[in-house]
């Protein structure tokens, strides 16, 4: 198990970019998370958060504490890269992240304390929170995307300033069937 820096957000960013251009499952997919970059410069709303990627890399524990209710505001930009081609970018509020069930439910769903993490704006504060082993789903991954390395960029801010957080999401894409090595 790697310890490294990590938030909530990228995750939601990356399901939702990934959303945006896949279509189908693939049963044999798997998305192994490799390594996670964060800056964080100095804000009143995020403390530094902490992830763990569990071996063998296929799910990620975020604990997220936020010191300070979001604005309603707060905006979410995201891109995702396969194999260096741009595959999906977004660039919207963290409330209609909130309410696209497309991408964030079975993220959300993840979230402990049960019935205090936000899922819906406004997200309040909470030194709490934590994604729980968090995997994410064959079923968003279409059939016939061969093996190859994935990379999420994203970044958090209030309009008309600079990011607060900053993350790179570097993970493979690889395959195998259902029952080996699973």
């Amino acid at each position: 198990m790697n310890s490294i820096t990590g938030v909530l957000i990228p995750l939601l960013a990356v399901g939702f970019c990934t959303d945006l251009v896949l279509a189908q499952g693939d049963p044999t997919a798997q998305l192994i998370f490799k390594k996670i970059d964060i800056k964080i410069v100095d804000n009143p709303y995020f403390e530094l958060w902490s992830s763990e990627i569990h071996a063998p890399g296929d799910k990620i524990t975020l604990k997220t504490p936020i010191k300070k209710d979001l604005p309603q505001n707060m905006m979410l930009k995201g891109n995702v890269e396969f194999g260096g081609s741009q595959i999906g970018e977004i660039d919207m509020t963290l409330c209609e992240a909130f309410k696209d069930e497309t991408f964030g439910k079975d993220i959300l769903d993840t979230g402990i304390p049960k019935g205090k993490f936000p899922r819906n704006c406004p997200a309040k504060s909470n030194g709490e929170y934590v994604l729980n082993k968090y995997a994410f789903p064959p079923e968003k991954i279409p059939a016939g995307i061969p093996d190859g390395k994935i990379v999420g960029e994203v970044f958090i801010y209030e309009p008309g300033k600079d990011p607060y957080i900053s993350i790179r999401v570097e993970a493979e894409l690889s395959h195998k069937p259902p029952g080996l090595g699973r």
